[in-house]
This record gives structure tokens, sequence and C-alpha cells, in this order.
């Protein structure tokens, strides 16, 4: 599951590369009319880029109840992140390089200063996505933000009966904390988790706090067999 979702994303990553490419491409080399057909296009792709983002603003997660299974751990990939960065990659290409009937030559020095910061943001980004970074991490020994650097918050540190359920715009996830010296100190002291998965906020608040609560169950984590159990009993708990 985990691999097929993940090709999807590269796909989509690699499709909204081509897409814009071609569509700025196309954008240079459409003749004008009274009103400069390729500026039309570049505001079209830049509206579209908008719309996204905007869309992430009022769904930033996703609606799963299930997680991946991934090398012994349960994950969620980053939806909002995802939307940002091909967001980004649009605007990139409306910013970068010469705009309709201007050519590379023209391009002054301050605006190739300022083109290359913008592509190496869009080129980044879609270089995290690719890696599937960041994502959220259940493990049997605690919940892990995955970044380019990450640590473990073990299980034992979480105050029981917590996570509560945030509200459905809500950005980040609060987990109380009460043992603060098994955790990162930057951590003891803003106990927060991103949200904007592709798992309904809900469902992630509900399984944190079931294996808080049960820790007998923490050591199937990251197993099929668990995760079926695990979507049966959350099923039941949203009944």
């Amino acid at each position: 599951m985990f691999a097929s979702r993940l090709a999807r994303t590269r796909g989509l990553i690699a499709l909204t590369v081509v897409l814009t490419a071609g569509w700025q491409a196309a954008a240079h080399h459409v003749p004008d009319r009274l009103v400069s057909i390729g500026i039309l296009m570049q505001g079209a792709e830049f509206a579209a880029a908008i719309a996204l983002l905007l869309l992430l603003v009022l769904r930033p997660s996703g609606e799963r109840t299930t997680f991946d299974v991934r090398a012994g751990a349960f994950t969620a990939s980053s939806r909002q992140w995802l939307g940002i960065h091909l967001a980004w990659v649009m605007i990139a290409g409306v910013l970068v390089g010469p705009g309709p009937g201007e050519t590379w030559a023209e391009l002054s020095l301050f605006d190739i200063l300022v083109d290359i910061p913008i592509a190496l943001v869009a080129v980044g980004g879609a270089l995290l996505s690719w890696c599937d970074l960041p994502r959220l991490e259940l493990w049997p020994d605690g919940v892990r933000v995955r970044r380019l650097r990450s640590a473990v918050t073990p299980w034992a540190a979480l105050r029981r009966g917590t996570p509560l359920r945030p509200r459905r715009n809500e950005q980040n996830l609060a987990l109380p904390v009460d043992q603060p010296d098994l955790v990162p100190p930057v951590f003891a002291k803003n106990p927060l988790i991103p949200l904007g998965w592709d798992a309904d906020p809900w469902f992630v608040a509900d399984t944190i706090r079931w294996y808080v609560d049960h820790p007998q169950d923490r050591k199937a984590i990251g197993t099929e067999a668990e995760l079926v159990f695990l979507r049966a009993r959350m099923a039941t708990q949203s009944e």
C-alpha cells in the first residue's frame, strides 16, 4: 500500500513539473493579440497555485482512517506540505525566467539573483515530497515526526487520556507531557506535533491516545495485523 501511494505522489510531482514547464513554454510561444495570451496563461497558472493553497487552509488534513505500514511503523504522509510544494513549483514556473515576449538574454543580474533562490526552494520542496518528508511515524517506542532530523517522543512521557481531538482546521496537535525528562527540552516547553497529514486528525489523535493508555498494545505497532485491530477499535469508538 505504501509503495503504491508513494509512487502516486512521485507521479503527481513529476506531472506537475512537466505540465508547469510545458505551460510556460506554450505561454512564451503563443502569438499576441490585443491582450498578451502568454500573460493570461501565466495568470491562470498563478491563480491555480493560489487556489491550491486556499484549499489547504480550509482542509489541511486528509480523511483517511488508516495508516501506511512501513519498516515497522505506522506512517502518514504530509498532505499539507505536498500541496505547498506543488503550489510553489507552479508559482516558480511563473516567477523564474523571462516573461512572455522576453528572452533569457534580456534578464538583468538582479532578476537572476532573485530567480535562483525561488528555483532552489521549488526544487528543494519537490525533493522533500519525493522522499515523503515530513511524515508522521508511530513506533513501538513512541511518536516521531520524520524530517531531515527528528527525535522520538516516548509513549511513557505522554499524559494518559491525551491527546484530545483537535478542531477540524487545527494546525497542531497538543501532546501533554507528564515526564519532561524523557523528551527533548524544546518539546517539553512546547509539546506540539503538526497536523496536515493525509490521515484524519481525529483518527490520529485517537490512535495516539489509545497507545498512550494501552502500553500492552505498543509492541505490535507497525504490523499489518495490528493495523486491522486498530481500525476496528477506532471504528467502535467513533460509533
